[in-house]
């Protein structure tokens, strides 16, 4: 039986190895062990308080007020109500909210109540848009990610989120840098603008589909290979950003999409109604293109330009490639079924799609690029073509029939390493 005076000097070690420790992971360690013995003197109340309303770190303060309501209860209400005012870390909050739901704490309702009190204070708006700024913080303050500097250098400040002043709700929320979206998004029901950049996010959060007052949903730079048919259904969205996402699956909603959201600013020009839709699709993929109104043409000069016929449709497209979903876009170049001449750049690389042969008035074709897949048999079906200019560093397998096709148009230049043609 361990006798009091061996507790005693226990304790002391214990209280010395924390006020010593420069690491606040180590000092919170002392710390758990405090809650997990459940020592009720004077002496460890006093070190734990005092840790809780004095030290630095937000991660000590959390498990001085955990180990105190665990081994005080009652005892404990005064100081972690008093915390609770002046605390500002989202992971501290959290802790305790943990807490309220694994342990019997008799004053666990008073202990919810004021945190959620206190968090709309600090975010300054509605309480329950709070509680998802208040969990999404307290993810990036976990210290079981905090090491990664791609989470750490992105606190949540104020400039990431709009509150309408008349109703304190969220309108426009700016996430990025973060694997992780909380469920309780779903909650912010005044949303109307939404960016989940660069989140390497492999679908849509379903919670997202609750936001029925969204117009603006910016999903580019993540790992997207199809889209929810749910998004359809946001029925006051009117942009989407898909850019550098490696679609695989084209949804048929987004050509309805296009047309009732990015079309007007081209047929304003002039544009028929269908190659806008086009035009509007490439938009969203992160392309937006513009009428060349100037004579004279360079490549360099006039990059995502088109140009048009006196009947409004698209006989001229120069586009830069970039991103992961090349592929897409070159399928819808191949809807514009007026063009004439197409001019492709960048580094990414290059797929021609089976679709190309739709390109029948397609007389010139040039593409810079580092590496281009597969020419398709089908492009022998392009009885038109009288230019195609190659300038890239690897070309895909190319058959026979394709090879001698290619070879009786005019100008045909290739420069690779790997060349097929010789």
């Amino acid at each position: 039986m361990t006798s009091a005076h061996d507790i005693k000097l226990y304790v002391e070690n214990l209280i010395s190895l924390c006020e010593n420790a420069d690491d606040e992971k180590e000092r919170a360690y002392y710390l758990k062990e405090f809650g997990d013995l459940r020592l009720r003197t004077e002496r460890v109340f006093k070190f734990l308080e005092n840790c809780l309303v004095s030290d630095a770190s937000y991660l000590v303060r959390s498990e001085a007020a955990k180990s105190l309501i665990l081994t005080f209860g009652e005892m404990s209400k005064k100081v972690i109500q008093w915390s609770i005012q002046y605390e500002k870390h989202a992971f501290f909050f959290k802790t305790l909210l943990d807490l309220t739901e694994k342990s019997n704490i008799v004053f666990a309702s008073e202990v919810k109540s004021q945190i959620f009190r206190r968090i709309s204070e600090i975010y300054e708006c509605y309480v329950d848009d709070a509680k998802f700024l208040y969990e999404f913080d307290s993810i990036k303050q976990d210290p079981s990610i905090m090491g990664n500097p791609a989470y750490s250098q992105f606190p949540f400040e104020k400039h990431y989120y709009v509150v309408n002043s008349e109703n304190s709700r969220i309108v426009y929320l700016y996430l990025n840098r973060l694997e992780i979206v909380p469920e309780s998004i779903k909650n912010l029901t005044e949303l109307r603008s939404l960016s989940l950049f660069d989140m390497s996010l492999k679908s849509v959060p379903t919670s997202v589909k609750h936001l029925k007052q969204l117009r603006e949903l910016n999903l580019s730079n993540n790992r997207l290979k199809k889209l929810p048919e749910w998004i359809a259904n946001l029925h006051e969205l009117q942009q989407i950003d898909l850019y550098n996402n490696p679609l695989e699956i084209f949804p048929n909603w987004l050509m309805k999409f296009s047309e009732q959201n990015y079309t007007d600013a081209h047929t304003s020009v002039g544009v028929t109604l269908s190659d806008a839709t086009v035009l509007g699709v490439l938009e969203i993929l992160g392309y937006r293109l513009k009428l060349k109104r100037e004579e004279g043409f360079s490549v360099e000069a006039c990059s995502k330009t088109y140009e048009i016929n006196k009947d409004g449709h698209i006989v001229m497209v120069n586009l830069e490639l970039r991103g992961s979903n090349t592929g897409l876009i070159t399928e819808q170049i191949c809807k514009l079924e007026h063009v004439e001449v197409i001019y492709l750049t960048g580094k990414p690389n290059v797929s021609l799609p089976q679709s190309i042969h739709k390109l029948k008035n397609l007389r010139e074709f040039y593409i810079r690029a580092h590496n281009v897949g597969k020419i398709p048999h089908c492009v022998t079906k392009l009885k038109n073509l009288k230019v195609f200019d190659l300038h890239c560093v690897n070309i895909g397998p190319v058959d026979d029939e394709t090879r001698s096709f290619l070879d009786q148009l005019k100008a045909c230049v290739f420069q690779t390493k790997k060349n097929p043609f010789t």
